[in-house]
């Protein structure tokens, strides 16, 4: 019995925005989706002028993987609500390096790169978690049992950049 594709009960909507602004960034540069002028935008509205250095580096993270790894990853397309187990562990990577957490982002990237050479991977995947930590976007572990915001929190900037990127389709 092959396992099911996707994170079991778990959409972006039930993560933090920083979540879905993070791999809607990295599906979007996997795919070679990046001539859209709204990621840029984005970016820049989210990172001000810091903003093209950090797509840049979603950008280099994305090619390390899918050149470097020795596996092909399963990804859903950029505004997709659901998250495959891969997006998943790269989101726990992000999550793990917010949080300084070295020897799970190791395992992650580990994983994910089906063991090829990580430190490039993981240079990128740490710039971008830090830059995202900075501007108070947490990345959630999709795995997590809880939220990592509450229901009744007011719509930041980001919520609504979330809201709009990644509008549930059904």
């Amino acid at each position: 019995m092959s396992e099911k594709p996707f994170v079991e009960a778990r959409e972006l909507i039930d993560l933090s925005p920083g979540t879905s602004i993070a791999i809607w960034a990295f599906r979007s540069c996997a795919m070679g989706m990046t001539r859209c002028d709204c990621l840029p935008m984005i970016f820049s509205d989210l990172f001000g002028e810091e903003g093209r250095d950090v797509l840049r580096h979603v950008l280099v993270l994305a090619q390390v993987i899918g050149h470097s790894g020795q596996r092909k990853l399963s990804l859903t397309y950029p505004n997709s609500q659901r998250v495959t187990h891969d997006e998943a562990s790269l989101l726990r990577a992000l999550n793990a390096a917010q949080r300084g957490r070295n020897a799970t982002v190791y395992a992650q990237l580990h994983w994910i790169m089906a063991g090829a050479e990580v430190s490039p991977a993981r240079k990128a995947l740490t710039y971008v978690a830090e830059k995202f930590f900075n501007r108070g976007l947490i990345i959630s572990d999709p795995y997590a049992k809880s939220r990592t915001q509450s229901e009744d929190e007011p719509a930041t900037l980001e919520h609504r950049i979330a809201r709009f990127v990644l509008k549930p389709s059904r």
